[in-house]
């Protein structure tokens, strides 16, 4: 399961020459950091601070990120996201009403898996072993596998959502997520209507 989970995440982020771009660039960054938080490990009184966030650079890179997704439109859409699949599963169609009245805390938001990351990216500088950096993507996964579904899981997941990684939409927000999974499920239609013509038999 892990091998085929993460086997798709790669492929997507090497599948065009604009992702492989930000996925070298965001490295090239991270690795900066961290370069930048070891020189300054001994700098006087706040040599500790500056080794600490070297040791740990998962903390101030979610702290940039919850503050990127609390404090920004991104916040926001994501809820508008959420929001609209949870009137489709709900209603079997989207409207801006039934977007508006759903939920924007879903169970199978990407945020759920954050905690395991976080667990794994802690235990990382206190293994101190090179094959950890591959061993923990299986990690990772596994756990979010066994343990996914259970109550403490979903409880932190749905707190993060709600306090950390999505807001309340404004109608522009959710009129655009809306608009968005209507015109997805259209091209869903129009793709299996295309694949049913294809298999039809010959009559003659």
């Amino acid at each position: 399961r892990s091998f085929f989970l993460w086997g798709r995440v790669f492929a997507q982020v090497f599948g065009s020459i604009w992702s492989l771009l930000f996925f070298a660039g965001t490295l090239a960054v991270l690795w900066l950091f961290v370069r930048l938080m070891q020189l300054g490990s001994g700098a006087g009184t706040l040599g500790g601070f500056f080794a600490f966030f070297a040791e740990f650079p998962i903390l101030p890179i979610l702290l940039l990120f919850f503050a990127a997704m609390k404090f920004t439109p991104i916040g926001r859409y994501h809820g508008a996201e959420h929001k609209a699949v949870a009137a489709y599963e709900t209603y079997g169609e989207v409207t801006l009403q039934n977007a508006r009245e759903s939920s924007r805390i879903h169970p199978r938001c990407g945020t759920n898996i954050l905690l395991y990351i976080m667990l794994a990216a802690l235990l990382d500088p206190l293994i101190g072993w090179w094959g950890y950096a591959i061993l923990q993507f299986i990690l990772i996964s596994e756990a979010w596998f066994i343990f996914g579904q259970t109550r403490p899981s979903i409880v932190v997941g749905n707190f993060l959502q709600r306090y950390l990684t999505t807001t309340e939409p404004r109608r522009y927000q959710l009129e655009v997520a809306v608009e968005a999974l209507n015109r997805l499920l259209q091209a869903e239609e129009e793709r299996e209507v295309d694949q049913a013509a294809v298999r039809l038999k010959a009559r003659y």
